[in-house]
C-alpha cells in the first residue's frame, strides 16, 4: 500500500514539472530527471538492499552497462523507503545509487522532501555533570594496611 501511495504521489508531483517523465513498468515507477536521471522507486531493508524479488529488469537497473527502455546513459539511482518491523511507518527516505550489486552512496531526505542537512561537527556534546554518577572511593593507608595484614 505504501508503494502504491508514494508512486501516485510521484506521477502528481511529475506532471507538474516539465523536467520530469514518468516510466511505469509492470513492477515499478521510474522518473527521469532533466533527461539525465533515471530514478526508481523501491522498498528497501534498512542496508538500502531492495526488498523485491529480483526480475531481470530490477538487475539490469543495477547494471549501469546497459541501457533501459530506450534511453541511454542516464545515471541510476533508488527512490528507497524503509519501513520498522510492522510496516506501519516510515523509518527512513532517501537516494541511494549501487553498480552490480555494489553500494556506492546514499543521501537521506528529511521529512519536508529536502536534502537533509549533514551534521555538524563536532558534535555537540550536553553539559552534564558525571560527578555526581559514579566516584572512586577513596582508601585510606590505614584501610590497605589492615586489609594486606589479612
Amino acid at each position: 500500500m505504501v508503494w502504491e501511495e508514494v508512486a501516485r504521489r510521484l506521477k502528481a508531483v511529475a506532471a507538474d514539472d516539465s523536467d520530469v517523465t514518468v516510466l511505469e513498468h509492470q513492477d515499478t515507477l521510474s522518473l527521469i530527471i532533466e533527461d539525465e536521471v533515471l530514478l526508481r522507486l523501491k522498498h528497501s531493508d534498512v542496508a538500502l538492499i531492495t526488498q523485491n524479488y529480483p526480475t531481470p529488469e530490477a538487475e539490469a537497473f543495477d547494471d549501469h552497462d546497459v541501457d533501459l527502455f530506450g534511453h541511454t546513459g542516464l545515471q541510476r539511482v533508488r527512490l528507497c523507503y524503509v519501513l520498522d518491523t510492522y510496516e506501519t511507518s516510515l523509518i527512513w527516505v532517501g537516494i541511494a545509487a549501487h553498480n552490480k550489486g555494489k553500494f556506492l552512496w546514499k543521501i537521506e531526505l528529511a521529512d519536508t522532501g529536502a536534502v537533509a542537512a549533514p551534521e555538524r561537527l563536532p558534535l555537540e556534546h550536553p553539559e552534564t555533570d558525571t560527578s555526581k554518577l559514579a566516584r572512586l572511593k577513596r582508601v585510606t593507608e590505614e584501610k590497605n594496611k589492615k586489609k594486606n595484614e589479612q
